[in-house]
């Protein structure tokens, strides 16, 4: 689906992947799902990670507005999902997957509202560590939580990475051929780490590194700034300065 999300007066939010899900029923009907997934390398940015989550899903449940449900019917409401990863945890969070969902709370008498009326959004915070050896199994969900850390993990190199994925069943052609892209991604992520967020580097270099986001991820320069998380008193002189570059070399 579209990664950006824009509603007036709200602004705009650029999810990283944003996709939905038809599941099969017994009864042969569908039920949809919808699903987020950020990769956050800044496990610990000027705000908690868990409020920015909460404000994604938000979103992806208002923006069904008119699709899936209006006025006249509440209950087309749609599930959504908002997986956030953080491959570059500290040693201490390393493995921790955190679940946050809607629960209901009987505060006086015994009466249950049906689950699907209220279980609408659910988030999950994964923390994983790039110093975790690939030879050390995660106690639990290591299925999970081993293939991701190593795909994201960039100290890793291709082999490696490599070998982790074989022996998890993940080494069919077209997955080791995305995989190799990513291990090109290594200088991208270096320069996100110097440039995120910071008034490091001149302006010239921090065009480069956008450029090398736009390329790299294949991401629009809109997505590009969202990623490097760069202050947005910053981004209309570097806007400027990107297009009149590209004029430039017209």
């Amino acid at each position: 689906m579209d990664k950006e999300a824009f509603i007036k007066d709200e602004g705009l939010m650029c999810y990283d992947i944003y996709f939905y899900i038809d599941l099969p029923q017994v009864d042969q009907s569908t039920k949809r799902v919808y699903i987020n997934i950020e990769i956050q390398n800044k496990a610990s940015p000027r705000y908690h990670l868990v409020t920015r989550s909460i404000a994604y899903s938000s979103r992806m449940i208002s923006s069904q507005w008119g699709r899936e449900y209006d006025s006249e019917n509440y209950d087309g409401m749609k599930k959504v999902y908002s997986f956030w990863i953080m491959p570059q945890a500290t040693k201490s969070k390393d493995g921790c997957i955190n679940q946050l969902k809607i629960a209901e709370n009987h505060l006086s008498g015994n009466y249950e509202e049906k689950i699907e009326s209220y279980d609408k959004e659910e988030q999950l915070m994964i923390y994983l560590s790039k110093g975790h050896s690939p030879n050390d199994k995660y106690e639990s969900y290591d299925e999970i939580l081993m293939p991701i850390g190593a795909l994201l993990n960039n100290t890793l190199n291709y082999q490696e990475k490599n070998e982790v994925i074989k022996e998890y069943g993940l080494d069919d052609e077209e997955f080791e051929e995305r995989m190799r892209d990513m291990c090109n991604l290594g200088e991208v992520i270096e320069l996100e780490a110097l440039e995120k967020g910071t008034k490091k580097g001149t302006q010239k270099e921090r065009i480069r590194s956008i450029k090398n986001i736009m390329t790299k991820l294949k991401m629009s320069f809109k997505e590009a700034i969202a990623f490097l998380e760069i202050p947005e008193d910053e981004v209309l002189e570097l806007e400027d300065a990107f297009n009149n570059d590209l004029k430039n070399k017209n």
